[in-house]
């Protein structure tokens, strides 16, 4: 998967900001984060989260996290669910987030980016969130939720953190592919020069080009009738999305909640 790259320099480099962009909070500013405001800072936005969840309905028996990162959200979900299985492609970033969290509760596995290294039916819930916008493209964002589809137990739930693109209903069904191409060639090649600046080592990204490529994330959007379309496909019912302000990041997020 294209986005490994950019994630697993984050790893090695900034763990914190990688999870948490917040501007001016970097290790090349003056107050990057501190491992005490990193971590606080997902508490609040773990009982929002939980109260929609709880809402809609959620076993507490285990949970899935796909892209722990550090651990920042780990931690809250540890004091929630019996078993947590938190998932990441970055060796630093798990390393990192082993440190914060409660092993007895929390097992952390590597992935390749493709499939998740865990049984058929094995977790009764699965979350993420401020990941799936970090894939290359939709279709990565399919495989993971086929792959999450796959461990879900029956009649578990899912909330997972993604953007959403709208199209406006006055738009010609025609230009849509030729809009969606053009945003995306755009995308793509911010992306590909970021991870050529990545291989071509510490020398560039310690210039003034380099640390602006350095700190510029990859994104994308899905589409809202093609996910709910895909993830019919894939066997997902009761599919929902809601939208609130998430206080870490100043803004509104989407969430999507479905069942198995």
């Amino acid at each position: 998967m294209k986005s490994n790259t950019e994630w697993k320099y984050w790893g090695q480099t900034d763990p914190l900001y990688g999870v948490s962009s917040v501007l001016g909070k970097s290790k090349s500013n003056e107050k990057p984060w501190t491992d005490e405001e990193f971590y606080s800072r997902g508490k609040p936005d773990w009982r929002d989260c939980l109260h929609h969840w709880e809402h809609y309905g959620v076993k507490r028996d285990s949970c899935l996290e796909v892209g722990c990162g550090a651990g920042r959200m780990t931690q809250c979900l540890q004091t929630y669910f019996a078993q947590v299985h938190a998932v990441d492609i970055s060796e630093e970033m798990i390393a990192y987030a082993k440190k914060h969290c409660e092993a007895s509760i929390v097992s952390f596995h590597l992935t390749d980016g493709y499939r998740l290294p865990l049984p058929n039916n094995s977790v009764t819930a699965a979350f993420s969130t401020i990941v799936f916008q970090h894939f290359h493209s939709p279709e990565d964002g399919a495989q993971y939720f086929r792959e999450i589809h796959r461990v879900l137990s029956p009649d578990g739930t899912i909330m997972i953190n993604l953007p959403i693109t709208v199209w406006p209903a006055g738009v010609l069904p025609k230009a849509l592919p030729v809009l969606y191409r053009g945003m995306r060639f755009l995308v793509d090649a911010r992306a590909t020069i970021k991870r050529l600046a990545i291989k071509c080592g510490p020398r560039l990204l310690k210039t003034r080009l380099g640390r602006r490529l350095g700190e510029y994330m990859h994104g994308v959007s899905y589409e809202f009738n093609w996910l709910f379309w895909t993830l019919s496909q894939i066997g997902f019912r009761d599919i929902e999305l809601r939208i609130w302000y998430v206080k870490s990041e100043e803004r509104y997020h989407p969430f999507l909640f479905a069942r198995k």
